[in-house]
């Protein structure tokens, strides 16, 4: 008091752990309760008493965290706790890839799952937990995806989630064709399949999922063409949808 610090003398027995809210804490173990301090003393929790402000989100390295939500920051875990982020302390090895609902991701790799954003942090993957809502369409590289629609970029598979495009990141090798429904596409072509556009990807072809509605047939050059139909000008192939021709745009080399 005044400057002069007073104690109490008393004999001080065994060092007596505490048992909070189901957790054992050793004899003088400082922990947190919330937004609250504890020290185990003899057997007592002793906190401080702060009234704690529920349901603050949190900011991490650029990305907003829902109260109470975790998730990875390389191999460690994190959680957002009423605006701030605690995170375990391991040293993080080498570089693990991924697999996450049968697709590979690697070490590093950023990807959505419907409106949430996922990371692979050296063999496990941490996503957000957002409820997400209604169902959004995506536009990508000018062509319109219907929400949870996969789809082919160069090698790459992609998902359209909730107006987001998420796409795996691999490096893409040498081109390859594709065969599909009988018929070959160059590395890169993109062609119709009824109303759907296709696109040939490295040997893989991807193709939008949208209902086609009536069939039209086509009149090309004189002919008609059923709606569907496949047929050939000059070195071109060309497909008939819904009354319009679409063909391939190479440039023909006579007496082919």
């Amino acid at each position: 008091m005044h400057g002069n610090v007073g104690c109490t003398r008393k004999a001080c027995g065994d060092r007596t752990p505490c048992n909070y809210k189901g957790k054992v804490y050793e004899d003088g173990e400082r922990f947190k309760d919330d937004c609250n301090h504890c020290t185990c003393v003899q057997g007592n929790a002793l906190c401080t008493l702060k009234g704690c402000l529920y349901g603050t989100s949190c900011t991490y390295n650029g990305t907003v965290y829902e109260d109470g939500e975790s998730f990875m920051d390389e191999c460690n875990t994190c959680k957002c706790m009423h605006g701030n982020v605690g995170c375990t302390r391991k040293a993080c090895g080498d570089i693990t890839p991924c697999t996450y609902n049968g697709t590979v991701y690697e070490d590093g790799e950023s990807f959505m799952d419907e409106c949430n954003t996922c990371k692979c942090m050296h063999g496990s993957v941490g996503c957000t937990r957002k409820a997400c809502g209604g169902r959004t369409s995506c536009t990508y590289n000018g062509t319109v995806y219907e929400d949870g629609e996969s789809f082919m970029d160069d090698c790459n598979t992609c998902k359209c989630m909730h107006g987001n495009v998420g796409c795996t990141r691999k490096a893409c090798g040498d081109k390859t064709p594709c065969t599909y429904n009988g018929t070959v596409y160059e590395d890169g072509v993109s062609f119709m399949d009824d109303c759907n556009i296709c696109k040939c990807m490295h040997g893989n072809v991807g193709c939008t999922r949208k209902a086609c509605g009536d069939r039209t047939p086509c009149n090309y050059k004189g002919k008609v063409y059923e709606d569907g139909e496949r047929f050939k000008d000059d070195c071109n192939h060309c497909t008939c949808v819904q009354g319009n021709a679409l063909c391939t745009l190479k440039v023909c080399l006579y007496g082919q």
